[in-house]
């Protein structure tokens, strides 16, 4: 009978620690993201203005240990034990949301319970950007017996889960507010006495910049979008009309603009062309468009294509005394052969 009370004990405590180490692997194993909690990116600019390359980092530190937050026994958090992802923009597309997660790595803990992590967003070097300062209380649940970790956020200083949010929102102000990136217009005009409107002219545009990254800029022709945009670097074309135009959005400090009417069209036909009312931006040497950066929101020059003639009353004018003179001597002839006639009658 002893040794059988003997062999159950051994039984119980072998079951008891197999299920304890069953709990153990499971925690260890699990790498799992954070279950119905994102992180999400918006960045608020012109609506014209392409999303530029960047790619958004976040900062996940060890919170304090405490035990305010809903009552409970809370550690700090443990190193890698919670990751943010990152959020990335490609520099293509005017859309600017974009979403990543928070993983959970249960390998890093040693024994389930509450643990207390900080986020926040990495400031970046992209001087157009206004970074968030946004900082979120991440409290991770492990448990020993395998089930997957639960996450809780609320906002920093909330002291329990009745305040916990369901996304980690972060949003970035890329110079809506402070107004550094700009559009600029240049617009075709066709005049002159011997003009005729419907002519066409094709021009070149493109924009250069400083920046290493790959750039895609808003562009219309004649009031339609290109579609997919400007990449930086390449040279596009176009064709315009008397009043068509050529307009080009989100420029920066950055960036060098060029539109002009090509040299085959520019000055042809007894045309003149010439750069009227260039504001925010130079005309090109050749005086056949503006090149250069753009220093104002709503930059805008027109190319002009004039040819004239000089009207007929010119040369009227010119001989005018000589037809006089002939016009006197005419009459003083008429009036004197008129009265020689009567003295001979």
């Amino acid at each position: 009978m002893k040794n059988m009370r003997a062999k159950l004990a051994a039984a119980i405590l072998a079951g008891a620690m197999a299920v304890s180490s069953m709990g153990v692997t499971a925690m260890a194993e699990d790498k799992v993201p954070a279950k119905e909690l994102k992180i999400t990116k918006t960045i608020t600019k012109e609506d014209t203005t392409y999303a530029p390359v960047e790619t958004f980092t976040f900062k996940v530190e060890s919170g304090a240990a405490n035990n305010n937050f809903n009552g409970e026994t809370v550690y700090a958090g443990v190193e890698n034990g919670l990751t943010a992802g990152d959020i990335a923009f490609d520099g293509t597309k005017t859309e600017a949301t974009g979403e990543s997660t928070l993983t959970v790595d249960s390998s890093k803990f040693t024994k389930p319970g509450v643990y207390h992590y900080v986020l926040s967003e990495n400031k970046g070097s992209n001087n157009m950007m206004t970074y968030d300062e946004k900082q979120y209380d991440i409290y991770v649940y492990v448990y020993a017996d395998g089930t997957a970790p639960e996450v809780v956020a609320v906002e920093k200083g909330a002291e329990n889960a009745d305040n916990k949010v369901g996304s980690l929102d972060f949003s970035n102000d890329y110079d809506k507010e402070t107004d550094r990136t700009h559009d600029v217009t240049v617009t075709k005009t066709i005049t002159g006495n011997q003009s005729v409107p419907t002519n066409t002219y094709n021009f070149e545009y493109k924009v250069t910049s400083t920046s290493d990254n790959e750039l895609t800029y808003t562009a219309e022709v004649n009031g339609k979008k290109v579609e997919g945009g400007i990449v930086k670097g390449q040279t596009y074309t176009a064709t315009l009309t008397n009043n068509g135009t050529i307009k080009i959005y989100g420029l920066t400090e950055n960036d060098t603009v060029e539109i002009y009417e090509v040299d085959k069209d520019a000055n042809q036909d007894g045309y003149t062309t010439t750069v009227k009312d260039a504001d925010g931006v130079t005309a090109n040497d050749k005086g056949t468009g503006v090149s250069g950066e753009v220093t104002k929101d709503g930059a805008k020059a027109t190319v002009d294509n004039n040819k004239n003639t000089s009207t007929p009353t010119g040369i009227v004018m010119t001989y005018a005394p000589y037809i006089l003179i002939a016009a006197l001597a005419c009459a003083f002839a008429a009036v004197f052969l008129r009265r020689r006639n009567r003295e001979e009658i």
